[in-house]
């Protein structure tokens, strides 16, 4: 009886075994794995408006592994523009706790060949997907990556409407995922120069690291710093709150005005160097911006060899910017003072008052195509209001001094 039972005990084990070998050898066919692909495919296309491709699939469920080829992914609703993401090669191995009791778990991958590709077109038509049923994003779902490396992409964002381009031919990417908290750490870094292109000017960018984690319902922005010839940014900071985000940055930057100037194709020249440390803070339907500004050796609005030093502070939902404290000098002239500036009409009125020493007013005159132009310098308080940004509709109380700047006239100047 007991020789009966152990046989039969067996013969069960050895036919158990046989059918997980033939079920594993069914499931490395061809026919199980575009079954398998095509679900997939459906179920993206369904629920995300995302149209999934691959040119070569290869599941392996003795190392619990996948190899994937070729693929790419794109807008259901605008196939004839690039895909989003284009993947030579994928090799991912997934975690065995994670496939019997969740959350899913990759424990190594390693991506070849990344392509990003972000377009918008002229009359508005973009390849990001969009759900047909959309819902609100509120928090990431539970999954652990224990270690992802990118090892070279490319990213290009295009906006036709306006004329802008941006690319990164060479990036290098690194996820390392907490298996107790599923917070996910994500170092990036440019390996090639990148470039700005604002209709048709152009500007390189010679560096950019971003070092981030990312929780289920907040990104942090650990820091972030790019540059280029001149010009630096660094920042650091918080997104909360998905459904609506609210914004907690704090950016220093250090700005070539030439580069702004050469990309932005200003009709009014400028030069110097402006240093910025300031705070965003608030959602994304108010703003708010304050901080310290300060520049050397400006050329602006005509005038060279400016020097200013301010507190600044922006509402984006009062449309309004505050000068709290400005401090100006160049050779013709110095300014101190504060000014509370309305953005548009409805946002109210403007309003300045400052401390005006030396300030030349003949540079000031021609600025504004004057046809006779005084040669003196003024010195005084200048308090003034306005509506919005009419300034023809100025007034104010002033209390200023003239000196003259010049021995005599000349021909459309009076000394």
């Amino acid at each position: 009886m007991v020789r009966a039972k152990r046989r039969a005990l067996a013969l069960t084990g050895a036919a158990i075994l046989i059918a997980a070998v033939i079920i594993v050898a069914v499931a490395h066919t061809p026919a199980v794995n575009r079954y398998a692909l095509e679900r997939l495919q459906a179920y993206l296309r369904t629920e995300y408006g995302i149209e999934l491709k691959a040119g070569r699939v290869r599941p392996n469920l003795f190392r619990l592994s996948l190899l994937v080829e070729k693929a790419s992914l794109s807008s259901v609703a605008t196939p004839d523009l690039p895909p989003l993401i284009e993947i030579e090669r994928a090799n991912l191995r997934m975690g065995l706790m994670g496939l019997l009791r969740g959350p899913v778990a990759v424990q190594a991958a390693r991506l070849d060949g990344v392509k990003i590709t972000v377009l918008t077109e002229k009359n508005g038509r973009s390849n990001i997907p969009s759900s047909p049923s959309p819902k609100p994003f509120e928090e990431l779902p539970d999954f652990l990556i224990d270690s992802l490396e990118i090892a070279e992409a490319s990213f290009s964002f295009e906006d036709r409407r306006h004329g802008l381009r941006v690319e990164f031919p060479g990036l290098h990417a690194q996820i390392d995922g907490n298996p107790l908290t599923l917070n996910h750490d994500l170092l990036l870094r440019a390996t090639k120069q990148g470039f700005a292109i604002y209709q048709n000017r152009s500007l390189a960018v010679d560096r950019l690291d971003l070092a981030a984690q990312a929780r289920k319902r907040e990104l942090i922005l650990e820091s972030l710093g790019f540059s280029s010839s001149n010009s630096q940014v660094s920042g650091s900071g918080s997104i909360k709150n998905f459904a609506d985000p609210v914004l907690d940055f704090n950016v220093q930057t250090n700005l070539d005005l030439s580069e702004i100037d050469r990309l932005a194709g200003l009709e009014e020249k400028l030069r110097g160097a402006i240093r910025a440390r300031v705070s965003l803070t608030g959602s994304l339907k108010e703003i708010r911006v304050s901080g310290q500004v300060g520049g050397s050796g400006l050329t602006v609005a005509g005038y060279d060899q400016i020097g200013i030093d301010t507190s600044v502070g922006w509402d984006s939902s009062a449309r309004r910017l505050r000068l709290e404290r400005f401090d100006a000098r160049s050779p013709d002239g110095s300014a101190q003072g504060a000014a509370d500036l309305a953005l548009d009409r409805e946002a109210g009125i403007s309003s300045i008052q400052a401390r005006v020493n030396e300030f030349e007013l003949q540079r000031i005159m021609r600025l504004f195509h004057l046809p006779v132009r005084l040669a003196s310098r003024v010195t005084g308080d200048v308090r003034a209001k306005w509506q919005g940004l009419d300034y023809s509709r100025l007034n104010g109380d002033s209390r200023l001094r003239l000196t003259a700047s010049r021995p005599g006239p000349a021909r459309d100047v009076l000394g």
